[in-house]
């Protein structure tokens, strides 16, 4: 994988359906692996959490 394709892939990850929230996180993962400048940890919670479904999105935020 180039360089900046890992970035450019973490940038546009989306979650998939049927995939699985853990699924979707270590996909994330990966791509910060391959990155010559991952995101710090705020930047990378933040895009997992703002790219998953309504609904588990909802219940993150009520179990603060």
């Amino acid at each position: 994988m180039a360089l900046t394709e890992a970035s450019e892939k973490f940038g546009k990850a989306q979650y998939i359906e049927g995939e699985g929230v853990m699924a979707f996180y270590y996909r994330l993962t990966r791509y910060v692996d391959w990155m010559v400048r991952p995101p710090d940890r705020y930047t990378f919670k933040k895009h997992y959490i703002m790219h998953l479904p309504k609904g588990i999105f909802d219940y993150f935020l009520s179990r603060r």
